[in-house]
């Protein structure tokens, strides 16, 4: 009797550290970095115009990193809106896991639909679109982000795969 209390308390006290690494260990709702298939960035002012889209995406084996920057006060007499591009292919899987890992570390299946400051007229408008998988996030804003949100780096890194140095 004495033998099987103690191979009880022995199970027990097992199952309750392995939920307790398990809940520090691993990243919440399954999401890993090297899941990442599809990150976009975008940020845009209607006060003066620019606008800037981020990617990189797997498709078929090769990822492709990408920048695309526009100013919407500089309209042509066509109507064409001037926009500088810069894009690559082939960039290293691992930079895709590095953005990837970025994102499951602040939490984004945590972060909310929406986000504004209220008491702002004229700012940065954001949106962000991420797929781990068959897993997407979706989130956008108005001069208020994510707490910790790592657009800067993630921005950074893909700026430095995708523009010539002269340009960063």
């Amino acid at each position: 009797m004495k033998i099987s209390i103690f191979y009880t308390l022995i199970a027990v006290v097992i199952v309750v550290m392995l939920g307790v690494c398990m809940s520090f260990c691993c990243s919440g709702d399954g999401l890993k970095g090297e899941d990442l298939t599809f990150y976009q960035y975008h940020v845009g002012n209607g006060y003066s115009g620019q606008s800037t889209d981020y990617s990189i995406y797997e498709k078929d084996g090769v990822v492709t990193a990408s920048i695309k920057e526009c100013n919407f006060l500089m309209m042509r007499e066509d109507d064409s809106i001037p926009c500088n591009e810069y894009a690559i292919s082939d960039v290293p899987r691992e930079k895709l896991i590095e953005i990837g890992k970025l994102l499951v570390d602040a939490k984004i299946q945590k972060w909310e639909r929406d986000y504004y400051a209220t008491d702002v007229f004229d700012g940065d408008n954001w949106s962000v679109s991420v797929r781990f998988g068959d897993k997407s996030f979706d989130s956008h804003g108005y001069m208020k982000w994510p707490k910790d949100a790592p657009f800067h780096e993630i921005n950074r890194i893909i700026g430095e795969l995708c523009m010539p140095k002269e340009e960063r």
